[in-house]
Parts: structure tokens; C-alpha cells; sequence
């Protein structure tokens, strides 16, 4: 894991990574303090939990779905939802007592997203074809409803307002992708084709 310098565009640390532990996917919590790792490797996949200002592994937290990729936390930095585009389950992790406290049955997840007051997560899902976002109320972690997007959804980012849900659309290297826009107001999906590999949102500040 690599820790970079923004003013300067240089990498001023290198975190080497115990053996057998394969980074993939990161979280930061809010206050910038402690950051979340996947560890790919399967058996024996966990969450490796890092002390940002001294660069130090400070626990590993054995998790049940394979092959972590999605790491988001929730706005209040409470808990880790972990999605997996080859796992059969979508993992929740409670980040103070750093244990798994619920399994939702969420096959091939890609990525997720919450609304600004975290009560509500999207999480995208390439089990089905064309491709789904499941919405989840996180005070009870039941599925609200099922937005059908287009094939291989990957990741997804909440615009500004809580209005509207951006999915890219991607099944490996790709040539045909596509944008789903899901209005949440209106309760809308409309998807636009790309003529190329589609991965990675971002937006202008």
C-alpha cells in the first residue's frame, strides 16, 4: 500500500503487506485517521485495518466473503459494507466492535453507495443480466426495491442532493458499456450505451 504525497505527487511510504495478503480495495474513514484494505486472497480473506499517520497494520478482521473488492463506509464511518463482484454475499462490518453483523444475500456485488444521512445504500450486482442495484434500508438491511440498470454494473456514486444514482456498466474489457442515471425522485432508470470500456465515476466539484 502506497502513501502519497498530494502536493507533491510523490509516494513517501510504502506499507508492505504480511504474506500471502493481496490488497484490493479501499476505505477511509472520516476523519482520515484509519483506513480499510481488502485482502483478496482467497481462503483466508479479511479486512486489514491501517493507522494512516503511522502507517502501521493495527488489526485484521477475518471476514466471510470471498474475494473483497468494494470497500464503502457508511458517512458516519460506523460500519464497512464490502462488495464482492465474485462472492456470493455482500458483508457487513461494524468498525468499532470489528466484526461482521450482517450477511446480505447480495451475489456479485460491485460497489455502494449511501445517501448523505446513511439510512439508505445502493449496491450494484452483476448476478443477473442485464445487470441490478438493490436498494437497502440500513437500519434494517432489508431490500427496499431492485433498479435494473445495463450489463456488468460496477461502480456507483450518489450525486449532489440525494436525487440522482450514476452506475457505470462494464463485464470485463468491455467494448459496449453504458451509463445507467436512476432518478430516485422520479423512480427512473434510463441507460446510455458507450461505445468502450466504461469504469470509474467521478464528479466536479
Amino acid at each position: 500500500v502506497n502513501f502519497i504525497n498530494l502536493a507533491t505527487n510523490q509516494v513517501t511510504s510504502t506499507l508492505i503487506m504480511p504474506d500471502f495478503q493481496t490488497p484490493n480495495g479501499l476505505a477511509i474513514s472520516p476523519d482520515g485517521s484509519t483506513a480499510y484494505v481488502g485482502n483478496f486472497t482467497s481462503p483466508g480473506q479479511s479486512i486489514l485495518v491501517i493507522n494512516i499517520p503511522t502507517h502501521t497494520i493495527t488489526a485484521t478482521i477475518p471476514i466471510s466473503v470471498a474475494y473483497p473488492s468494494g470497500m464503502t463506509l457508511t458517512p458516519d464511518g460506523s460500519q464497512l459494507w464490502i462488495a464482492s463482484p465474485l462472492g456470493g454475499e455482500t458483508d457487513i462490518i461494524d468498525t468499532l466492535s470489528q466484526t461482521t453483523v450482517y450477511r446480505l444475500n447480495i451475489q456479485a456485488s460491485g460497489d455502494v453507495a449511501f445517501n448523505s444521512i446513511g439510512t439508505m445504500a445502493y449496491i450494484t450486482s452483476q448476478a443477473t443480466t442485464p445487470g441490478q442495484v438493490f436498494a437497502v434500508d440500513t437500519s434494517t438491511y432489508r431490500i427496499v426495491t431492485t433498479y435494473t440498470v445495463g450489463n456488468g454494473p460496477t461502480d456507483i456514486s450518489m450525486s449532489y442532493g440525494d436525487q440522482f444514482l450514476v452506475v457505470d456498466n462494464c463485464v470485463g474489457e468491455c467494448t459496449n458499456g453504458s451509463i445507467s442515471i436512476i432518478n430516485l425522485a422520479k423512480d427512473t432508470v434510463t441507460t446510455t450505451p458507450f461505445n468502450g470500456n466504461v469504469k470509474g465515476i467521478a464528479f466536479v466539484q
